[in-house]
């Protein structure tokens, strides 16, 4: 589970974790749309520049990059499909979700987020 601990709500219940190269590398790609309570999370294993890419990625997604602290440091609103995102701010995680995810539950700078990985 993926909880917005600032604001209170909860953002994905079922979560797919990418926490080795591949899987990172692989992300979305091929797999058919996330459904609402969804989520993909990245691990990066430590903040650093943390682009992503959209290609064979057929839907558009929310994004929302999270540092070491799991604090929000950047957050953009249905990224479409065959496109890339370079944030500005170094990241540890990336949350990969639903388009409208960040419409129905706002994300803002510095919101502190929790959630387990193995």
């Amino acid at each position: 589970m993926i909880t917005n601990e600032t604001k209170s709500k909860v953002l994905a219940k079922d979560v797919i974790i990418c926490d080795n190269v591949w899987l990172s590398m692989r992300g979305l790609m091929f797999r058919k749309e996330l459904q609402k309570g969804q989520a993909l999370l990245i691990d990066l294993h430590k903040d650093r520049s943390a682009g992503i890419h959209m290609f064979f990625v057929n839907f558009p997604i929310d994004v929302i990059w999270l540092n070491s602290e799991k604090l929000v440091v950047e957050s953009i609103e249905d990224v479409k499909p065959f496109t890339l995102k370079d944030p500005k701010k170094f990241a540890r995680y990336i949350l990969e979700l639903p388009k409208g995810t960040l419409k129905q539950k706002p994300v803002s700078f510095g919101d502190r987020f929790t959630f387990g990985l193995r």
